[in-house]
Order: C-alpha cells, then structure tokens, then sequence
C-alpha cells in the first residue's frame, strides 16, 4: 500500500493553470499518476541514478497508463548530465518495411482535426494492424539504462512486473479512454479481455469519496512480457517469444510487421 506520508506531493491547485512550487532536497519526479512518481522515488532512494529511476517509471507507467504509454509505443529520452552534456535517445517507431505509399485507400473526405489531408478508409491509418509500426519503447529504455544507468534491469522492471500482475486502481482518465474508445477497440477480443468487465462494461475509477466497489485493472500478459525482458533484455522483444507473437498475429490479422522488421529494429 502506497504511503503517502512519505513522500512530497505538490498540492493540486485546479482554480488556475498554475501550481503552487514544488521543491526537493535530493531529487524529483514528475508524473500523472503515483505509482509512476512513487516507483522513480524508491529507486533514486536505492541509490540509483536519475536514468534508472526514469526507466524504472516508464515501465510502470507502461502499465498504468495504457491508453497514454506501452511497450508497444515509442518515446524520445533527454538527459541532462553533470557535466553540462546533453543527450537525446530517439526510439520512435519505424515503419514496416512492406509500407508502400498506396497502402491505405483514401476516401474523398477530410480528416477531422487541424493537418488537412484526407480521411482513410476504416481509419486504417489510426485503428488496427496496419497502424502500428514497429515499436521502440523497450530498445529505447534499455538503450538509456546501458549508456547511462547504473542497477540492473531485472531490478528495475520489478514495480512495473508487480502491478501488472496484482493490479492497480484505474484513474478517471484512464477510465475515460475506454469509454471513448470501446466502440472502435470492441472488435479486438484481446482488447475487451483486458479492460472490459465481463467483456462489455467499463470499470469504475477510483474515487477517494467511495472507498467500495472499485475495480481493479490487471494485465497478467503485460506481466509475463515484462518478466521476459528482465531476463531476456531487448532480445525478448525484437527476436524471441514476443517478436514471434507480434510477428504472428500481425500475418494473422494482414498487418504490416514481420519478424525481420523487428530484429532490424
């Protein structure tokens, strides 16, 4: 159970954009939800640096924050070092190499929002298997940690492997991302296995004015692929049991991802 009185929260202040200071003696995280902020704090107290406790948050962010993060997503890291260097480490996704510029069929209709250009059929380009592309997320992180960090993955990836596996009290945002989305996630089982009840009904948030009937969110799969790179470092992503799984079900569905193009990564 997480221990509020030891640890500094800024105090939320929702009357204006502007908050109160926040200030520390030893160090900081900045985060949306506790788990993140609490986990990156327990490691700089284990003696880590400011990279491990970033990588070690990013994982739990991973699993808190699905609709936002994943280890199925891409990032940029920048690090500030002592000695006035900066470093950026870029883990943007890459497209398959079996993207063609005719991939997507176009309708004769813009696209809501402010870039202009015109609308794909099925949403093809946001929605489902043609979507994605191969994601950075985990060589990212664990590039930072072998340049930078200085404990052991397996270490780091331990708050990140528990809260999968236990679960955690979603967030009103969170909650809010699958209700916005549940008519266009539906269609994919994995999707309503995890973060629908019975397959059909959101969970409840958590709310701090009713201690009851709050749900929790576990991703006992998230856990196993976590576990997995613990042991297995990025090899377990882009080359082992998990490239495999990407690879298949991507052939499966007509995705675009194949093994080579996640090893390539």
């Amino acid at each position: 159970m997480l221990k509020l009185s030891s640890y500094i929260y800024q105090r939320r202040k929702w009357g204006t954009a502007i908050r109160d200071c926040c200030t520390a003696e030893h160090g900081m995280v900045a985060s949306k939800h506790p788990l993140i902020g609490k986990t990156g704090i327990d490691i700089l107290k284990k003696g880590g640096n400011a990279v491990d406790a970033a990588v070690a948050a990013a994982f739990v962010d991973c699993v808190v924050e699905p609709a936002m993060n994943g280890i199925g997503g891409e990032g940029v890291m920048a690090i500030h070092m002592t000695d006035g260097k900066n470093t950026i480490i870029d883990y943007v996704g890459r497209p398959s190499a079996n993207c063609t510029p005719d991939m997507y069929e176009l309708l004769d209709e813009i696209e809501l929002g402010w870039m202009g250009w015109n609308r794909v059929k099925d949403d093809a380009n946001m929605i489902g298997y043609k979507a994605a592309t191969v994601p950075g997320t985990v060589a990212g992180l664990l590039k930072a940690l072998e340049l930078y960090g200085t404990m052991e993955l397996k270490e780091l990836l331990e708050p990140a492997i528990k809260i999968a596996e236990s679960g955690f009290e979603m967030s009103w945002a969170t909650t809010f991302h699958i209700i916005t989305t549940m008519e266009q996630f539906s269609r994919f089982p994995e999707w309503q296995k995890i973060f629908l009840k019975d397959g059909k009904y959101p969970p409840r948030p958590y709310d701090r004015f009713v201690k009851t009937n709050q749900d929790i969110l576990v991703n006992k799969d998230l856990a196993k692929s976590l576990k997995l790179i613990a042991v297995e470092g990025s090899n377990a992503f882009y080359k082992g049991e998990i490239a495999e799984a990407i690879s298949r079900t991507m052939s499966e569905n007509d995705g675009l991802i194949t093994a080579e193009d996640l090893a390539m990564y």
